[in-house]
């Protein structure tokens, strides 16, 4: 086992033994080196659904459902609404949307 030392307990009041714990270094704190960052793919696989709720963008596209509605709203994305008014993207207008304004590849 290691040392034993003795420190002070400022919740307690009092002088706490205290076992195996290593003693801080003697020079400056060791910097880590940053790690690079995970590689982000360029394919979005869009599955073979023939339409698509706001939710279900958000999800594939990681971004917020709000965002979606966004677009929708702004005219960018093409939507229909089923009989009770819940909006719905078709497929073919999804790729189209990603391949012009999110300029990424699309395989689907």
């Amino acid at each position: 086992m290691g040392q034993q030392t003795v420190t002070w307990n400022e919740r307690r009041k009092g002088w706490v033994k205290r076992s195996g714990l290593p003693s801080a270094p003697a020079g400056p704190p060791q910097v880590a080196e940053p790690q690079p960052a995970p590689a982000v793919p360029s394919v979005i696989i869009i599955p073979p659904f023939p339409a698509f709720s706001p939710a279900s963008i958000a999800e594939l596209l990681k971004v917020y459902r709000s965002t979606v509605q966004y677009w929708m709203t702004a005219g960018k994305l093409e939507c229909f609404r089923d009989n009770i008014g819940e909006p719905y993207v078709m497929r073919a207008e999804l790729i189209r949307f990603v391949r012009e304004y999110l300029k990424k590849g699309v395989q689907g």
